[in-house]
């Protein structure tokens, strides 16, 4: 049983609602809006499918400009640049954890193997710090050498090692609450 329209529409609002709420708190740590993105990204891909994990993960970037009321003077630097880093680093967390877990769809009413979830987040994780931390240290920075040192380094810490930190943490909070949510979610 596939999921109509209005339910694709209300888990996209739903989601797009946390990911708001995540990322009001984005002054206060990047360790409060960095899991909760990661956690949207990850429960829009395994409840909505490919096209909702797409759609946050291109999103989010300009939501939490959006919420920040400014661009964050890396991206200023970067002229933006950065954030094509950020957009491609999500994607590939979706893209991994739809691979792993596309075989069996529990948005169309069937229940996920556990096992694949976990093994889609992992490696989802990996392969969005790998994205992230050539797309900073192998194009970004080398196209702006005039970034003093210490702006560099910043941004690629920033940029890649906490990315993996804050990737972990959502995917661990999400492997926590995907059956849970999942069960409630394909409940007749």
């Amino acid at each position: 049983m596939k999921i109509g329209l209005a339910q694709k529409v209300t888990r996209t609002a739903l989601l797009l609602a946390i990911l708001l709420a995540m990322q009001y708190f984005k002054n206060l740590s990047q360790f409060i809006t960095g899991p909760g993105v990661n956690l949207v990204l990850i429960i829009a891909t395994l409840s909505i499918g490919l096209r909702g994990g797409i759609f946050f993960g291109i999103v989010s970037p300009f939501t939490s400009w959006i919420m920040a009321k400014s661009i964050p003077m890396p991206m200023l630097l970067t002229k933006g640049s950065l954030a094509v880093v950020v957009i491609a680093g999500n994607l590939a967390l979706v893209l991994s954890v739809w691979l792993f877990t596309r075989g069996k769809k529990s948005y169309q009413g069937k229940m996920k193997n556990l096992g694949m979830v976990v093994v889609g987040i992992i490696v989802g994780c990996i392969v969005k710090w790998l994205v992230m931390w050539g797309g900073v240290d192998l194009i970004v920075l080398p196209l702006f050498p005039q970034l003093p040192q210490k702006v560099g380094s910043t941004v690629l810490v920033m940029f890649t090692h906490l990315q993996l930190i804050t990737a972990a943490i959502g995917g661990a909070i999400a492997m926590v609450i995907w059956k849970p949510l999942e069960k409630l979610l394909i409940k007749k």
